[in-house]
């Protein structure tokens, strides 16, 4: 950054901070290092919003959002809907995939051997109790959440009645770029889906019109802050959306090449306390 912009920086006031998880804020290890969480807790003193914007579901980043805390507000889903753990309620939801479409797309996947997870404003499906992705989030919980956080698994089913459901999102977990590819022809001619990796081979599925841009303004409705004085954290592709929406998007440097384009500033990597780097090139006055 050079003296110019960092000059600019401090004359402008900072009002929010929204942060993508995976490869952004958690480290490899899927924990917010400790200077982060200073850093966040310091700026929540100093009156800046603090917010997750995911695309994990509210059980996911119910431990993150305990450690940040559960005043602030967390965008789940890719704007699938917005959680509020102080209340536990949704406090808005985005367009809902049509429950058909789900069902065929669950069944394709189960007749190629793709593992997925069901997201609904009900709860999150896992495809079986053994598949690789439900060991990740067993091992996760198991190691990383507390015990009031840790996640209640739930599975689909011959059973599951997916007509009394609403769907924000499907993953297509451990694909490669033809396997989406091969989606996007089958069920995506007519253009009603955002299908978007979320990381190298994880491939999200909204209805078109849900993402992360439409959640960050709605954030910023329900809150009351202007994207205009806000940092979006964000690294991969389902964080295009907001990248462009806010007034300064910050990527890590472990991000997409394609994302590092939009940043105003490339901080450290997601090993590195990326947030806490940016905030004090950017904005030191609020540390």
């Amino acid at each position: 950054m050079d003296n110019e912009n960092r000059g600019n920086m401090m004359k402008r006031k900072l009002e929010a901070v929204l942060c993508d998880l995976d490869g952004s804020l958690l480290n490899s290890d899927k924990l917010i290092s400790d200077e982060d969480l200073g850093t966040i807790h310091r700026l929540k003193e100093n009156g800046v919003h603090v917010h997750i914007v995911s695309g994990r579901a509210a059980a996911f980043c119910r431990q993150n959002a305990d450690e940040i805390g559960f005043d602030s507000l967390v965008s789940c889903c890719n704007g699938g809907y917005i959680y509020d753990f102080s209340k536990e309620e949704i406090v808005c939801h985005g367009q809902l995939l049509d429950s058909r479409d789900v069902l065929s797309i669950r069944n394709y996947c189960i007749s190629h051997g793709i593992s997925y997870l069901i997201y609904s404003l009900e709860g999150v499906f896992f495809d079986r109790p053994d598949s690789r992705r439900t060991l990740f989030w067993k091992q996760q919980s198991e190691e990383h959440f507390s015990q009031a956080n840790k996640i209640v698994f739930r599975y689909d089913s011959e059973d599951l009645d997916f007509s009394s459901l609403h769907f924000v999102k499907i993953l297509l977990c451990y694909v490669t770029k033809e396997d989406a590819e091969n989606v996007r022809h089958l069920f995506n001619k007519e253009n009603r889906y955002e299908i978007v990796f979320s990381e190298k081979n994880l491939l999200d599925i909204n209805a078109v019109g849900t993402n992360k841009g439409h959640a960050v303004e709605e954030l910023a409705k329900t809150v009351g802050f202007d994207l205009r004085n806000t940092i979006v954290l964000g690294d991969n592709f389902n964080d295009e959306m907001m990248l462009k929406k806010a007034g300064y998007p910050i990527v890590p440097e472990n991000g997409e090449e394609d994302m590092k384009k939009l940043a105003f500033y490339i901080t450290s990597d997601n090993n590195d306390s990326p947030l806490s780097k940016a905030i004090r090139e950017c904005f030191p006055d609020y540390l």
